[in-house]
């Protein structure tokens, strides 16, 4: 494994771990493994949701319609650079794993909380 790759990998555990703290203790979030991203869809409002070729793990939240789509919400702090991490991989074909944030922001799609390239 490449250092730059170990790297990465470290970088989102302590995401992971950050998300995680930030979370209210009763907070159900769900991830996914294993797929790629499709169905890109960027609206005015700043939200971009896109579906996901992988496998669901995990209890959705509540807010959350089943139809396998997540949200990145454009004007919230970080996630501009998740954005482009998504349209990056998804114009490589990359596989992907996504861990959500166990909140819908005013949808019914969960939130992204992060995202790890795995090829």
């Amino acid at each position: 494994m490449s250092i730059i790759r170990r790297h990465y990998k470290s970088i989102a555990l302590g995401l992971f771990g950050a998300a995680l703290a930030a979370m209210p203790g009763n907070a159900v979030a769900s991830s996914a493994s294993g797929g790629r991203i499709t169905n890109l869809t960027i609206a005015h409002d700043g939200n971009v949701w896109f579906s996901y070729t992988g496998s669901l793990q995990g209890t959705l939240p509540a807010c959350a319609h089943p139809n396998g789509l997540w949200l990145i919400t454009q004007s919230q702090a970080g996630y501009q650079g998740l954005l482009a991490t998504l349209l990056s991989v998804q114009a490589r074909g990359a596989q992907v794993s996504i861990q959500g944030t166990g909140e819908c922001g005013g949808t019914d799609h969960e939130r992204v909380a992060y995202i790890v390239i795995e090829d």
